[in-house]
């Protein structure tokens, strides 16, 4: 575990929660913003109305979480079958939440201690479920599970829903990584805040699934007070592309420009760092701004029109290695912008020569731009770039050579990206990076 990480304990989480409690957000509204911000996800991966989604809850405040999703789906048109694993909830947030599923009159189902035919009568008759959500345990495992849970997670294992893990899939410890033989194995784990030292383990990968890491409002200390770009930069790298180590590579443009956006997530700064993530093809570098989506394959990085056709997040073991290569395809020129460089008036294509003069006739009519125009710049031909923190060792005559022959490479097909990652691996640190 380095120093530099942004994963936390689960103890420090705890901390972490109490100190924003003192703070003014309260375990309430945490709790709150967990369960929406899980649901929200789980409805982003396909409409819920109508689907029969069972949640299994936890006497804890993750249980209590589980309630808050139970209720936002149901809101939402699902059907819904609430489970309380382990009896009644502990926790005063939690005992709100449980209150308010029965009062929108969600069917509560107790699990006895001893589990056979029930599971499969009481829980997962017909029709079958579509999702199922763990929220039993999260943060709070040790040891292995009870009777009475096992039974529950291998009838969960073994069904052929959808299985979301909240925070950490119960039989799973948060800090050791060391699992229970019969450990809930999900396709989803949506994590609270900040990466747990098990999300980043090897092992445990086959019972995470794929890892989402969600806002529930606390404000990020390590955003916040980053000295480094090449921190701030690592911080945005794990959310953006939670659970990655090593090289992965992602073809679906509409996932690209998703992962993009948490990445280039604005502010793009701090109290101390005005500029951190730049992007960078041999000389040419800039610091980036924003993205803006302009449709679900293209997007805009500052003025740069993108057709986006990749893109490669590669997270190293050094942190200050991080970093994102983009490929983009080319586009048609057309009559209205048959010119890389052009700009756009109230939606309106105008020459760059116009934009520079500051005035164009449009439509017969004499049009002063007073500024409201903007350039944008297209690319006809397929290109790419990387995208990483301001001092990255891409920043340096050896960075700047390898990002032009080895992007001109691998356009070419001359190169692999894991032979552009071997080279970029030897590249120096930037002391500059203090």
């Amino acid at each position: 575990m380095k120093e530099e990480s942004t994963f936390v304990t689960c103890s420090q989480m705890k901390e972490i929660e109490k100190k924003a409690a003192e703070e003014g957000l309260s375990y309430y509204q945490m709790m709150e913003n967990a369960g929406l911000a899980a649901a929200d996800f789980i409805k982003s991966k396909g409409n819920v109305q109508g689907k029969r989604i069972l949640v299994f809850c936890g006497k804890g405040n993750n249980g209590g979480d589980g309630f808050v999703v139970a209720r936002a789906l149901s809101q939402a048109g699902a059907k819904i079958q609430v489970i309380l694993a382990e009896g009644e909830p502990q926790t005063a947030e939690a005992i709100t939440n449980l209150a308010l599923c029965k009062k929108l009159g969600l069917p509560i189902v107790r699990i006895p201690e001893i589990l056979t035919e029930f599971v499969s009568a009481e829980i997962w008759g017909e029709p079958p479920a579509d999702i199922a959500v763990d929220a039993i345990y999260g943060t709070g495992f040790h040891g292995s599970l009870s009777q009475g849970i096992r039974g529950l997670v291998q009838s969960v294992n073994v069904s052929k829903a959808k299985v979301y893990a909240l925070d950490i899939p119960s039989g799973l410890a948060g800090d050791s990584g060391e699992a229970d033989e019969d450990a809930i194995r999900a396709d989803f784990t949506l994590v609270f805040h900040a990466l747990k030292p098990v999300h980043l383990m090897k092992e445990a990968q086959d019972y995470l699934g794929q890892i989402e890491l969600l806002d529930i409002g606390i404000r990020n200390n390590h955003r916040d007070e980053a000295t480094s770009t090449t921190s701030f930069f690592q911080y945005r790298m794990q959310k953006a592309f939670a659970g990655v180590r090593g090289l992965r590579i992602y073809e679906n443009p509409e996932e690209c420009i998703d992962r993009l956006a948490l990445l280039l997530q604005a502010p793009l700064c701090n109290a101390i760092l005005e500029d951190p993530v730049w992007w960078f093809r041999g000389t040419r570098c800039l610091r980036i701004k924003g993205i803006t989506r302009l449709s679900s394959t293209k997007c805009l990085i500052d003025r740069q029109e993108l057709e986006i056709e990749s893109i490669a997040a590669y997270l190293s073991d050094d942190y200050y290695r991080d970093f994102v290569y983009v490929k983009t395809k080319g586009e048609t020129p057309t009559e209205e912008i048959s010119s890389p460089e052009y700009a756009l008036f109230e939606g309106i294509p105008i020459t760059k020569e116009q934009y520079e003069e500051g005035f164009a006739e449009i439509d017969g009519k004499h049009i002063d731009f007073d500024n409201r125009a903007q350039m944008r710049l297209k690319r006809f031909a397929p290109y790419n770039f990387v995208i990483c923190a301001k001092y990255h060792p891409f920043h340096s005559p050896a960075g700047n050579r390898l990002t032009q022959d080895g992007l001109d490479k691998l356009l070419l097909g001359e190169m692999s990206l894991d032979e552009f990652v071997q080279k970029s691996s030897q590249l120096r640190k930037i002391e500059m990076d203090y």
